[in-house]
């Protein structure tokens, strides 16, 4: 969502900061050249600084393109698909109680409760499988 409006600001700084302000004052030489490529790479330093707090805040805040470390591989999020999937061919009012269970499994999931997620995960397949045999 900010990815492109940053870059698009990176880039005018950095454009802005080769763009010529007047004519070359007298001296332009090598040691003005080194002092404005100096400039120039500290500017550099300074957008890579503020990008590395952007995505290390983001990443705090658990943004959805970021991958969570914490949640790791997981089957969870296919068997709570799947579990819903299945659920669609029950009544109106089982498949409403197992669909609450698996937005409760995602919602535990979202807050980083993995033991919650699969415990309820587990409880909505046994609730399906205790509804398609009656």
């Amino acid at each position: 969502m900010w990815t492109k409006p940053l870059f698009s600001l990176v880039g005018l700084t950095l454009l802005a900061g080769c763009a010529p302000y007047g004519p070359p004052p007298p001296g332009f030489g090598p040691k003005r050249v080194e002092e404005f490529l100096e400039a120039l790479l500290l500017l550099g330093l300074l957008v890579l600084l503020v990008l590395g707090v952007v995505w290390l805040l983001r990443g705090l805040r658990g943004a959805p393109s970021l991958p969570n470390p914490f949640q790791g591989g997981s089957t969870l999020p296919s068997r709570l698909e799947a579990l819903r999937r299945q659920a669609q061919v029950l009544e109106e009012e089982k498949r409403k109680r197992i669909e609450e269970t698996v937005l409760a499994a995602w919602e535990a999931w979202g807050r980083g409760d993995r033991t919650q997620a699969e415990a309820l995960a587990a409880k909505g397949e046994a609730l399906l499988e205790l509804m398609k045999g009656s």
